[in-house]
């Protein structure tokens, strides 16, 4: 008999399995998408990674539940934080847009403040009394005063004319303009008095001025420290101190937000370090 021929072994061709686009078939696509749309400064672009699957050049539904894929933040920024009397505050609306997970900077972004306040016009006087001492003006000025109760007053741009009671006397119930050094002019009992400090009533002070004005202790008998301690006559020669600042300016009142809410002293040409003895060694009273 005839050897029979053996038939060929048929081997199945395997396909590849489809991939969709760049994901591979069983690999999953990935993807941030968020919660809403638009939302205010106050609140945040909630974001969600979602993926879905890819099953031989098909993809599956996507994972989760949300549905906006950018996310804008929209806030209000002012171009000064204080404008005068009758000013409009300028504003500008800033947008940053959430993509993808990443948050761009907002645009535009050149204004930085985050409040505008438009400040109101103060009341005028023609005096102010604080502590036993009276500044009298030549005319009348803008005033107010700090949170600490000393008054400021508004200066035109002339300087403002003040003068002064008790006046200077005899060494005594002196007053200085922006004291600095270990000399003073309040009281000749003290060390290191120099009358050529002393700022005469009726003399003009402008802005970024500090005025400081004292009556002189004249009365015998024990007085009391601020401890409730009794001192000696020779050891406090001033009864009571004032102080008078110049500003060119209303000040804006102090924001409820950040941490900023004093005057520049620096500006004023003053520097506070704690509190100092503004006497050097003989000790008059201290400013604080």
């Amino acid at each position: 008999m005839p050897t029979p021929t053996p038939k060929p072994t048929i081997v199945p061709t395997l396909q590849p399995k489809l991939s969709c686009n760049n994901i591979a078939s069983g690999a999953f696509e990935m993807r941030s998408m968020y919660q809403a749309a638009t939302v205010s400064e106050e609140n945040t672009c909630v974001s969600q990674i979602q993926n879905r699957l890819c099953t031989n050049g098909q993809f599956g539904s996507w994972s989760g539940t949300y549905t906006q894929s950018k996310c804008t933040v929209s806030r209000v920024r002012f171009e000064n934080n204080t404008v005068n009397a009758g000013a409009t505050c300028k504003s500008q609306t800033q947008v940053m847009t959430c993509e993808n997970a990443v948050c761009a900077l907002c645009i535009p972004n050149n204004y930085t403040n985050i409040s505008c306040h438009v400040l109101s016009d103060a009341s005028t006087t023609t005096s102010i009394t604080q502590y036993g001492i009276t500044w009298t003006f030549s005319s009348p000025v803008k005033f107010g005063k700090f949170i600490n109760e000393d008054y400021w007053v508004i200066d035109p741009g002339n300087g403002i004319s003040v003068q002064i009671s008790p006046p200077p006397l005899n060494g005594l119930n002196g007053s200085q303009v922006n004291p600095r050094g270990k000399h003073q002019p309040f009281d000749s009992r003290a060390g290191n008095y120099d009358k050529n400090l002393l700022f005469q009533s009726g003399g003009k002070i402008f802005a970024g001025d500090s005025l400081i004005s004292t009556i002189s202790e004249t009365s015998s008998g024990d007085d009391k420290d601020v401890l409730g301690r009794f001192v000696a006559d020779e050891h406090s020669f001033v009864q009571s101190a004032a102080v008078l600042t110049a500003l060119s300016a209303v000040p804006p009142p102090p924001t409820h937000f950040d941490h900023q809410k004093l005057v520049d002293w620096h500006s004023l040409g003053h520097t506070y370090n704690g509190c100092q003895n503004s006497m050097g060694t003989s000790t008059i009273f201290r400013l604080c």
